[in-house]
């Protein structure tokens, strides 16, 4: 039976309440009973006697804490207005007390990153406290009952990998060596095997290429791996990139307007005369003419039809999307910046159990693997997101809103996790400022970027990736350059590869 623990802690602010329960959503993804207020409506009996059944009932109490708390706990009174959130009751009688001293073990302090240790009120000094994210491993295997520490085989392993405890910078590029062609920019046509394939024979290359999947293979069996993805791993499906999704919502724009009163002829003089303009704008600032010019209702079921009007069916899947599927056991979770469903489809596919996030709500009532949808959600059938950050106008906002749960969220996943960017340009400025961000907080993160090489001569191409390579672990994000998108699917299946 899994161990049933229950989480105290103080309502310091939304950001704290948020950490909280991903704590307690990771801790029920790892097989144990976690239990918080959060779960639970309005007791009929009031908070004070639930919290006090659900102590005597667990068979550890996770003490989260903050100065807030600590002066809760201690008595010290405080204003709500002091404390910045209301307080729904630790127990502090004289029987929590003697009960600390009796049964240290089965109370664990915990401090979140951005807390301090002088925040652990004195009484619970005597117990285990660990400071989390960092030490989360360890504190999972105190409350799951497993040995500090897994025994390596006995037989020496094929290979080593280094992992270091800081920030990692590789010396040179990350490369594979394969076919010379590149497609569209953004694109990951998600072919390959998931043979490891001919390392390139230049010195270091080969180093840093094992030294990245080392990295990546010690976070995945550690659940502390985020992937973060983007249109090129749906693109493999049918899903349109971004100037093909564009040029589609134009011309059905156009055809809309203008076929019940024109001719074909015209209808098509006007949809490539339009396209031709509107080409020197991003495609975020063709989508802002787009909003502009139909109603919520329209866009969606225009903007539906774009996406999926030449979509395989589900039963047809792809190496990439396989490979992500396959990583789904060791992964802390996924952020996708597509509104399309073939992801979700794909893990319909396995029969494996997982939650879209697509609002603050959906925070709460996760089950499995999360798959955050920051941008809005538009599955082929079904309710999808109340609103699409689509246009120029939604970015804008997104990136003035720090506090929307789509920003908060992914700054933590970034802060605490190890994210692989897979099939993103990297290019949305809100995602760039939340990189920077999380980069300036804590520069011994490690991130990766899956990117391929840019064309080059022979003499030249080592000066360019260096200098590219610079720019992006200037933020904090190591690329690991592949020769063709093809062999994303293959990198992938190294990662949950132990030999």
């Amino acid at each position: 039976m899994p161990q049933r623990v229950f989480i105290s802690y103080s309502h310091d602010s939304a950001n704290h309440k948020l950490s909280v329960l991903e704590l307690a959503n990771q801790l029920r993804r790892d097989g144990v009973n976690a239990r918080i207020d959060r779960y639970s409506s309005p007791p009929e009996l009031g908070w004070t006697r639930w919290m006090n059944a659900e102590i005597a009932a667990a068979d550890f109490v996770v003490v989260v804490c903050t100065a807030i708390y600590k002066g809760l706990f201690d008595g010290v009174s405080l204003s709500q207005k002091e404390a910045g959130a209301r307080w729904d009751g630790l127990i502090l009688d004289a029987s929590l007390h003697g009960e600390l001293a009796a049964k240290g073990t089965r109370f664990i302090s915990v401090v979140f990153e951005d807390g301090s240790s002088t925040s652990i009120p004195v009484a619970l000094l005597p117990a285990p406290h660990f400071r989390l994210p960092d030490q989360y491993e360890e504190f999972s295997r105190l409350l799951t009952g497993a040995p500090p520490a897994v025994a390596p085989p006995t037989e020496p392993e094929p290979r080593s990998h280094a992992v270091s405890s800081g920030r990692t910078v590789s010396p040179l590029p990350v490369v594979f060596e394969g076919a010379n062609e590149h497609p569209v920019a953004g694109h990951i046509a998600g072919g390959g095997d998931r043979s490891r394939g001919t390392r390139s024979t230049v010195a270091g290359w080969s180093a840093a290429n094992d030294r990245a999947i080392g990295i990546l293979q010690d976070r995945w069996r550690a659940r502390q791996l985020t992937l973060m993805v983007g249109a090129g791993t749906s693109a493999a499906v049918g899903i349109p990139l971004w100037p093909d999704l564009i040029a589609h919502l134009v011309g059905a724009y156009v055809e809309k307007t203008y076929a019940p009163t024109l001719g074909s002829g015209a209808v098509d003089a006007i949809r490539a005369t339009l396209q031709d303009e509107l080409r020197s704008l991003s495609p975020i600032q063709t989508a802002e003419f787009i909003q502009s010019r139909l109603s919520n209702p329209e866009l969606t079921e225009i903007l539906r039809d774009c996406l999926y009007r030449n979509a395989r069916p589900p039963n047809s899947s792809s190496p990439l999307l396989r490979a992500i599927v396959a990583l789904h056991a060791g992964l802390h979770g996924i952020v996708s910046f597509n509104f399309d469903d073939a992801l979700e489809r794909a893990l319909d596919q396995g029969g494996l159990l997982y939650t879209s996030i697509v609002s603050g709500r959906d925070l709460a009532g996760m089950k499995g693997l999360p798959i955050y949808h920051p941008h809005g959600f538009l599955p082929r059938s079904g309710k999808g997101s109340e609103s699409i950050v689509f246009a120029e106008s939604q970015y804008h906002s997104q990136y003035m809103a720090s506090h929307t749960w789509t920003n908060v969220v992914v700054q933590r996943l970034l802060l605490e996790s190890t994210c692989l960017f897979v099939g993103t340009s990297l290019s949305d400025p809100n995602l760039r400022r939340m990189i920077d961000l999380a980069h300036r907080e804590n520069d011994a993160a490690q991130h990766f970027y899956i990117a391929v090489s840019p064309r080059a001569s022979d003499q030249y191409q080592p000066a360019v990736l260096e200098i590219l390579q610079a720019a992006h672990e200037s933020m904090g994000i190591t690329p690991v350059w592949l020769e063709h998108y093809d062999q994303v699917s293959a990198f992938l299946g190294e990662i949950n590869q132990t030999a």
